[in-house]
């Protein structure tokens, strides 16, 4: 409306009549002034156009910073009387609680904002108030304008820069910088710039600026990055190969240096060329870092080619051409030759003549037989390795060995010269002669024969074997074979005696609030012969008290008790024991099942039933268990200096001999090789009587008491105890009788080559005459043999001439001195 007019209504400009609300100066108002051009309030508090009238509005000074205090004047007034004001300060056009004095400190609430003052002017007539000048913004924490802004190429290796924006607030501010990867920080990365790293690959990247002034600290995000671009692999230099460039030979290819962002992946192909310069083609399958010279490859140039790939691109590189490959068919310069002992039952050796060829040749052998040793020559079935032993088919015949060389280009082949014609090769006792008694755990005749018959504690059943059996393991797997001795399922209560309420029922032994007591249920289910069991019972439905498998003639409980189901096995020693076992209860009251009760063999022993004699001889044999010597205790073989050895017990252990074949002689030999440690004087051989003489002898013999072998009486008269000391020790024992050497029945010993005397056994006929069977062990009571026996032969006349030659063969065999 302009200016001049009348509005019953609202006036709209200065000089206006306004019935209702006029603007400002000079209004004639009857309600609400409004405002003015300038944003100003002015209200008449009394109504009816009356109060004072403001000529000149408030205006405030002052710093407008947080904490500064900001004064407004009341401006100029025009009013009847006297005048008195009132102030309200206002924060962005809303009054300030409490803010109502000429004055006002700026506070935090006030950061940023515009602040004026409405003045309220009364007099006697009325009010009006009029709005001051604003102040502002107010200056306080930094606050952001302008948003930092990221400028640089978004690519890794790349290095980006910040704003930092526009800022208001409080005077000095300082600016801090953290660049941010996918909006997590990156540590160090707190300058303006920012180098983009390969961590950076395919994420958003944004800096946060910190700004700070003395009132405290504000942060603003710049704008973030697209995802940043990562870098095209690059391989620096070649890659290269190593290994022999012979055909079969590996060669292993290392790759070059790469760089990509993200990291490149990279492969290898291996290549072939007739040059090596030209006309290269991959080698089908052929990636990894390693491959095998094929033989097709010979004369040939190989090549590896790397190529290096990630999501940006891909990068190749080939390694240097290798030399030409190299591969020769196998040749052999000169012949074979083998050594050894051209006797059937003897060893021979072949030593294989030079060879060559790429890549180094597989070496076979084969041997052959001639009847005359130029012609004929065929090859012997399953002869194939370095060594042959000469059989019986070689006797008179001849033998070569031929050497073959192959590889993947051909083969080679050359024979060595003939031997001599085979001979056959003599046994112990052919050597020496069929003896009386030949026992012995090798073999004496070069043909393996059964040396032994063995039973075995765990079922009893008894088995020959071979001299090669005793010592392959055969003997032993034999003896150690497992047997089941009980395996209860409680199906029945057949032969159970159940005690204290148990019961059988279901397949279980149940075992149903048994009282505390010696045992609930027993069974006698036969001995147990085996040195080691394996025990295993099996519990459920358990409630309380405790169970365990019990030997109840004495042999004590499993341990530990079994208090809860599951399956527990135990590991005893048992050897020949009482016949009842079962269960026990060993705490009560007990509620519980047996579904299962398993007694097996672990370890058992082998026992002497039968020790053959080689050739002619004769064979010692024992039909009682009880006096069967061992050849295998608790599970291993005896051994004797790394040989087997047969273990006599020092008490019950002993071998019969019939000895028809001992009767009516007047001289012998006999050979032992025994254990070096026994109890007592060394007496493995005696003659079954009871008038002895001297209980401490040797050997003893028997024609009415007139013949004894003792070890006292030797020339020069040492004592009993010095000749013992003689047989603590591995012993191979030579004794000659030999009633010529002078008058009455003499003997010479030696031990381990060693002469310890002469003995004499009286002055009768010195025939050895023996109406009884002989012993191997000691039937003497007051002294038995305690130790182990390898060897015991007795030749029926007198070897003393060729005793350096026995007791050596001896010795090579079982290395006792």
């Amino acid at each position: 409306m302009p200016d001049n007019t009348i509005d019953w209504g609202q006036g709209s400009a200065n000089n206006d009549i306004g019935w209702g609300k006029g603007p400002i100066n000079n209004d004639l108002s009857w309600g609400m002034i409004g405002e003015d051009s300038y944003g100003h309030d002015e209200t008449n508090l009394m109504g009816g156009g009356v109060g004072p009238v403001n000529t000149i509005a408030p205006v405030i000074s002052g710093t407008a910073e947080r904490g500064e205090t900001i004064t407004s004047t009341t401006g100029t007034w025009t009013g009847v009387g006297t005048i008195t004001y009132a102030y309200q300060w206002r924060r962005n056009g809303s009054n300030i609680l409490g803010a109502t004095s000429s004055t006002y400190v700026l506070v935090a609430a006030d950061d940023n904002a515009d602040i004026t003052c409405l003045v309220t002017a009364t007099d006697s007539e009325g009010s009006r108030s009029k709005l001051s000048n604003t102040l502002g913004p107010v200056l306080g924490l930094p606050y952001n304008l302008t948003a930092p802004v990221l400028s640089g190429t978004e690519q890794v290796g790349e290095t980006l820069t910040t704003t930092n924006g526009d800022w208001q607030g409080v005077v000095t501010i300082t600016f801090a910088y953290q660049w941010r990867r996918d909006s997590v920080n990156i540590g160090s990365a707190t300058s303006s710039t920012y180098t983009l790293v390969a961590a950076d690959y395919d994420t958003n990247i944004d800096c946060v600026i910190t700004a700070t002034n003395s009132l405290g600290s504000t942060n603003q995000a710049s704008n973030s990055t697209g995802a940043i671009a990562g870098i095209i692999p690059v391989i620096s230099g070649v890659p290269t190969i190593s290994g022999t460039v012979e055909v079969l030979e590996t060669l292993t290819a290392s790759l070059a240096s790469v760089s990509g962002v993200p990291t490149p992946t990279s492969a290898l192909q291996w290549q072939i060329s007739n040059d090596g310069v030209s006309g290269w083609s991959n080698i089908v399958g052929e990636t990894s870092t390693t491959y095998t010279i094929a033989l097709s490859d010979d004369d040939k140039y190989l090549r590896v080619v790397q190529t290096s790939t990630n999501a940006e691109g891909s990068d190749t590189s080939n390694s240097a051409s290798t030399v030409q490959v190299v591969g020769d068919a196998p040749s052999i310069s000169g012949v074979p030759t083998f050594s050894g002992t051209e006797l059937v039952g003897e060893t021979l050796t072949a030593t294989a003549a030079s060879t060559s060829g790429i890549p180094i040749p597989t070496r076979t052998w084969k041997w052959q037989r001639s009847a005359n040793g130029t012609s004929g020559w065929a090859d012997i079935s399953g002869a194939t390795s370095s060594t042959y032993l000469l059989d019986a088919a070689d006797e008179n015949n001849y033998v070569r060995v031929v050497q073959i060389e192959t590889n993947g280009l051909g083969s080679d082949s050359a024979n060595s010269v003939s031997s001599g014609q085979i001979l056959l090769v003599s046994s112990f006792i052919d050597t020496f002669g069929q003896p009386a008694m030949g026992l012995s755990l090798r073999d004496l005749l070069g043909t393996d024969p059964n040396v032994l018959r063995v039973r075995r504690d765990s079922d009893d059943a008894e088995a020959d074997f071979k001299a090669s059996e005793v010592s392959d393991g055969t003997l032993l797997n034999w003896v150690n074979e497992a047997q089941t001795l009980f395996d209860e399922n409680f199906e029945s209560s057949t032969g159970w005696t159940l005690r204290s309420g148990a019961t059988i029922s279901g397949g279980s032994l149940n075992l149903l609030n048994v009282t505390n007591s010696a045992e609930a249920a027993y069974k006698s289910f036969g001995s147990i012969p085996f040195q080691k069991a394996l025990i295993t019972i099996t519990v459920t439905d358990y409630v309380q008290g405790a169970v365990d498998v019990r030997n109840l003639g004495g042999g004590g409980n499993t341990s530990p008790n079994i208090t809860a189901n599951g399956t527990y096995t135990y590991e005893i020693t048992l050897g020949d024991g009482n016949t009842n076992w079962g269960i026990g209860t060993s705490s009560g009251p007990t509620t519980l099942k047996v579904a299962n009760l398993k007694v097996e063999q672990l370890t058992a022993n082998g026992f002497v039933r039968t020790w053959y004699g080689q050739g002619n001889a004769l064979t010692a044999s024992q039909t009682a268990a009880s006096a069967q010597p061992k050849i295998v205790d608790a599970g291993s073989l005896v051994l004797e200096n790394g040989k087997p050895a047969i273990s006599f017990n020092g008490s019950t252990a002993v071998l019969e001999l019939s000895s028809s074949v001992l009767n009516s002689q007047s001289e012998f030999t006999h050979i032992a090789v025994n254990a070096p440690n026994f109890t007592n004087a060394f007496s493995n051989f005696y003659a079954g009587f009871t008038d002895f003489v001297n209980y401490n002898s040797l050997i003893r013999y028997n024609d009415d008491a007139k013949l004894t072998v003792a070890l006292g009486g030797v020339t020069s008269n040492p004592t009993y105890n010095s000749a013992v000391s003689y047989l603590a020790q591995q012993n191979i024992v030579f004794i000659e009788f030999n009633n010529a050497r002078s008058a009455g029945n003499q003997a010479e010993a030696f031990i381990n080559g060693a002469d310890i005397g002469l003995s004499t056994g009286g002055a009768s006929t010195g025939i050895l005459k023996n109406s009884s069977n002989a012993y191997i062990g000691a039937r003497v009571a007051s002294n038995p043999f305690n130790g182990t026996m390898q060897e015991s032969i007795m030749y029926l006349d007198d070897k003393s001439a060729d005793r350096a030659t026995i007791e050596t063969s001896v010795n090579d065999f079982y290395s006792a001195y």
